[in-house]
């Protein structure tokens, strides 16, 4: 990590144990969201944000293999990528590599895979350019209370999740572009499937970017139709990205109206984040590529997003974040497929409340939904 680096993460350590000790009372209220955005813009200033890339070259496995759940994930086999994907993964030069994941709950060489046993496969959120799935990581709240408020109702007893590779652009070296993440995504299914669950018990959760993911891999795995690779029963997805071509930022939206509640906007990230995901590809494809933006309003009117195909899907959604409009169309677009979709919309809650720190009781509310809504899939087998 550079200089520059660890004097960003410095930063992001001070700040936050200022708040919380001084004004815990407060921590989440709105001015402190403003702050909070201020704070994540200085990656965009100085080219970067938090975990990056390169933190894959400098990960020391003797370290980190003392974590419990540790797990390494071998690279799905190339006769598995097919199709439109494996002409976008030829293009950018990608294709599947062991990755990193970690069970929350009991691992697998404690307890072997369970008959009927519901697991999820969880994608974290950053953009598609930070974060880590790693169970010390803000987004880690997810794959805890899943098991957490799982193991009380007999619903979810462990989560997997996966370290995908992050992609990057200038400053740094252009790498990982669309569609790394999603090749590693496949890899971590298929080992949930090797490892003796079965795709009618294994759920996929993703947040934000994480969000985006879990989409495209089961849009991929019902395109594809490759018998061993069955969509899974489930998609659980909080705050998904969902737009990437931008076009629900428009003012009188959601991004504007919910500007000051929400502690990302449209300049967040700036075009760092999209220039990296998109690599050598037309930019173009995040207005007309349904696996890069499921809800943008220009997908092209043979494209059929969705069908009856998909399987049922929770989305929670926070009543004050700024992408709520395009989350929205997700729904819509989900819907008119004639998807099963339930919708939760907290009120009050910013984008990817479980990971912001003051939103307990929100988190409690959508955490008991969510295996209520597990548990009446189970009751249909």
């Amino acid at each position: 990590m550079s200089a520059k680096q660890s004097g960003y993460v410095l930063v992001h350590l001070i700040f936050f144990h200022f708040l919380s000790e001084t004004y815990p009372h407060c921590f989440a209220s709105y001015e402190k969201i403003r702050y909070l955005r201020r704070l994540s813009t200085i990656g965009q200033r100085i080219g970067v944000s938090g975990r990056t890339h390169q933190d894959y070259s400098v990960l020391q496995l003797p370290h980190i293999k003392d974590h419990t759940g540790f797990v390494l994930i071998p690279g799905a086999a190339p006769d598995l990528v097919v199709g439109s994907i494996k002409v976008y993964a030829d293009k950018a030069g990608v294709k599947p590599e062991t990755i990193i994941g970690y069970w929350f709950g009991d691992a697998l060489e404690k307890r072997p895979a369970q008959e009927g046993e519901v697991v999820v496969m969880n994608m974290h959120g950053g953009a598609y350019i930070l974060g880590t799935a790693h169970p010390k990581d803000l987004t880690a709240n997810i794959p805890k209370g899943f098991v957490s408020y799982g193991t009380q109702t007999g619903t979810i007893n462990r989560v997997l999740s996966i370290e995908y590779r992050l992609s990057a652009s200038h400053p740094f070296k252009p790498s990982c572009p669309f569609p790394t993440a999603l090749l590693d995504a496949l890899s971590g299914y298929t080992y949930l499937l090797a490892q003796g669950f079965k795709p009618q018990n294994i759920l996929f959760s993703g947040d934000s970017a994480g969000g985006n993911l879990a989409i495209a891999l089961t849009r991929y795995l019902i395109d594809a139709n490759l018998p061993s690779i069955p969509p899974p029963s489930g998609i659980i997805l909080t705050s998904p990205w969902s737009d990437l071509s931008m076009q629900h930022y428009r003012p009188g939206g959601s991004s504007d109206t919910n500007s000051d509640s929400d502690y990302i906007d449209n300049s967040t990230l700036g075009n760092y984040a999209l220039v990296g995901f998109i690599g050598p590809h037309n930019p173009r494809e995040y207005l007309y590529n349904p696996y890069i933006s499921p809800a943008s309003p220009f997908l092209p009117k043979e494209v059929q997003p969705f069908d009856k195909r998909w399987p049922r899907t929770m989305i929670i959604s926070g009543g004050a974040e700024v992408m709520l409009d395009e989350i929205k169309s997700l729904r819509h677009v989900m819907e008119a497929g004639g998807m099963e979709v339930k919708w939760l919309e907290v009120e009050d809650a910013v984008h990817d409340f479980f990971i912001a720190p003051g939103f307990s009781k929100h988190s409690k509310r959508a955490f008991e939904e969510i295996v209520q809504w597990v548990k009446e899939g189970l009751e249909r087998k």
